[in-house]
């Protein structure tokens, strides 16, 4: 799950509050057709950035895709508040990690605060993936 928040303005928070959030569950990724299958990565929640600007809600192929990529510079303020939220069934082996890294912003994260946080069924090796910055990024 990730949030974000766009646009100008002092103190931007983006709040998520009382959800459970499943690394697996029964249901199949895969249709039983044999149709469209991916195995992606999984999060529970991916660690954002606030940025200055922001995109419509049903944004214009193909300058505007992937929706979740930034286009603006990060703001200089904003946090990220998680209140009693529940992780649940989270292993490595199906992919699925607790937080992840925006992979398209992973060098500049704001505020993010977890308040009374619960990990069900949550193997250890699960509870980050950080990924590698882009070799292209390289100064």
């Amino acid at each position: 799950m990730g949030a974000g928040l766009g646009g100008p303005g002092p103190n931007g928070k983006v709040m998520i509050n009382e959800s459970k959030i499943w690394g697996t569950s029964p249901l199949p990724d895969c249709p039983s057709n044999g149709g469209f299958c991916s195995n992606p990565r999984r999060a529970g929640f991916t660690i954002n950035t606030m940025i200055e600007g922001s995109k419509p809600m049903h944004p214009i192929p193909p300058k505007q895709i992937p929706y979740d990529k930034p286009k603006s510079d990060a703001a200089w303020n904003g946090k990220f508040v998680y209140n009693n939220n529940q992780l649940i069934d989270f292993k490595p082996e199906n992919n699925a990690f607790c937080f992840i890294l925006h992979a398209n912003s992973p060098d500049y994260m704001h505020s993010h605060s977890f308040v009374n946080t619960q990990f069900t069924h949550v193997d250890h090796e699960s509870l980050a993936y950080l990924s590698d910055p882009s070799p292209g990024w390289a100064n």
